[in-house]
């Protein structure tokens, strides 16, 4: 304080320990406090994503089937277990699909399911073989052995004849389910991936000839993931690029 020069003292002076000047210093250093918390953490997090952390947006995305891992593209998050996903897949299918050994193949091998479906078509000569039967030769011995060999090859063909009907049937049956389940794995596999990554997929070269493919599908995935793909959709990378870039530097 300071005093005048009547003997009053000067309540206007600015120096004083609860005056403005003290107040306008406290808020300056808050706001300083609250800028370096902000640039920290943006700092962090660039400094995260420039490392290889990348930003992991797949920590709220839940998939159609909430107990099975998800999926999404290299921007949503960089590492990602293809492998684990795999797994998981597999033990859904072994547990919910019908004939879910012939399926499996595209998820274990990433062959295609229907090929080896195919392989197993009864034939005459197959069941024969499997069953180790054997026609008997009809021309060497007497004319009563060779008789004798007729019946008995008659009445093997006929037997092998009903065995075929019966395992065309279940052929039949495995056939119809692993078409159906190629497109139940489709919608399945597709179900557990974020939007970005379906339209990745979908811009992928070979996309119309092979939907409800789960094998190309699982493949595709698999090298998008990897950040190894073969995308010619310029629309597409037009906008995977800008993304990226909004992300970078929302991080700024």
């Amino acid at each position: 304080m300071s005093e005048t020069t009547n003997g009053l003292v000067d309540t206007n002076n600015s120096g004083t320990a609860n005056g403005p000047a003290d107040s306008n210093s406290s808020n300056s250093n808050g706001g300083n406090s609250n800028r370096n918390r902000n640039n920290f953490t943006r700092n962090s997090n660039r400094r995260n994503y420039f490392s290889g952390g990348g930003v992991d947006s797949l920590r709220t995305f839940k998939g159609a089937v909430e107990a099975l891992p998800v999926l999404g593209t290299k921007v949503e998050k960089d590492t990602q277990d293809f492998s684990k996903f795999t797994k998981s897949l597999l033990n859904h299918v072994l547990t919910n699909f019908s004939y879910p050994q012939d399926i499996a193949i595209a998820i274990t091998d990433l062959q295609d399911p229907i090929r080896n479906v195919t392989k197993d078509l009864p034939t005459k000569a197959k069941l024969m073989e499997e069953n180790h039967l054997v026609l008997e030769d009809e021309k060497v011995g007497t004319t009563i052995e060779k008789a004798a060999k007729a019946t008995r090859n008659e009445d093997l063909e006929e037997t092998v004849d009903f065995m075929r009907k019966a395992a065309f049937s279940e052929y039949n049956k495995r056939k119809t389910a692993v078409t159906s389940n190629m497109a139940a794995l489709w919608g399945l596999v597709m179900g557990q991936c974020t939007l970005g990554l379906q339209q990745v997929v979908k811009a992928e070269e070979g996309y119309d000839d092979n939907v409800y493919n789960p094998v190309w599908l699982l493949n595709t995935i698999k090298k998008v993931i990897s950040g190894v793909t073969h995308q010619s959709n310029i629309y597409h990378t037009a906008f995977h690029v800008l993304k990226d870039f909004y992300i970078i530097w929302s991080l700024l």
